[in-house]
């Protein structure tokens, strides 16, 4: 270990080796992001010291349930210098890394009041992420309510005439027919349509 190094370990720095990954499309998307982590993490000041760092090779990533487009990795393996723990977990929370080693020093020694305090900062961002999915689940369940709202309408106007054949109603509303047949199987279910003889029709 060299002096300098050896010295902020003795001022109380903590030494880590951590791997950030980022994966996505088009690939120079991917390249040019993992270069911005990088240079965000050297940007954090003082208190994150970026000590060594390698961007390693991008590569793309087989996904069988991926039909269409491709799907790429990179990552980048950094040694990081963290003031302390709190700064140390802040990181994690900010950037994800995929894994984390400390190096140095082989004991941490963490007073009581710093244990409660990093706790305390854990479950006020548990909680912020809880708020956020909460909102994005409320904004989802909306929007599948919406959704299922215009079909429905969809299918009544594309039955308001003649009796239809389910691949003729989709093919007025531009639905694949196992995507259309649940929804008007419950629309008979409910009783807002009739199916006789293959052919589904508006309850009079």
């Amino acid at each position: 270990m060299d002096q300098k190094l050896k010295e902020k370990i003795d001022q109380g720095y903590i030494l880590c080796r951590c791997i950030v990954e980022i994966a996505g499309t088009p690939k120079s998307h991917i390249e040019k992001t993992i270069r911005l982590v990088v240079e965000n993490i050297k940007n954090e000041g003082k208190d994150v010291i970026l000590k060594s760092g390698d961007i390693f090779k991008t590569k793309e990533v087989e996904m069988k349930d991926v039909k269409k487009g491709k799907l790429y990795s990179t990552y980048a393996e950094l040694e990081l210098l963290f003031k302390n723990m709190p700064i140390l977990i802040g990181f994690c929370f900010d950037f994800m890394p995929s894994s984390l080693e400390i190096l140095e020093p082989e004991d941490l020694r963490l007073e009581t009041k710093e244990v409660a305090g990093l706790l305390n900062d854990l479950l006020a961002k548990l909680h912020g992420v809880d708020m956020v999915l909460k909102g994005l689940r409320a904004e989802n369940k909306i929007l599948n309510e919406n959704a299922s709202n215009l079909l429905r309408n969809l299918i009544l106007l594309a039955l308001s005439g003649k009796p239809k054949t389910l691949k003729e109603v989709s093919k007025i509303i531009g639905i694949p027919e196992k995507q259309l047949e649940p929804f008007i199987k419950v629309m008979v279910d409910k009783g807002k349509v009739i199916l006789k003889e293959e052919k589904y029709s508006l309850v009079k």
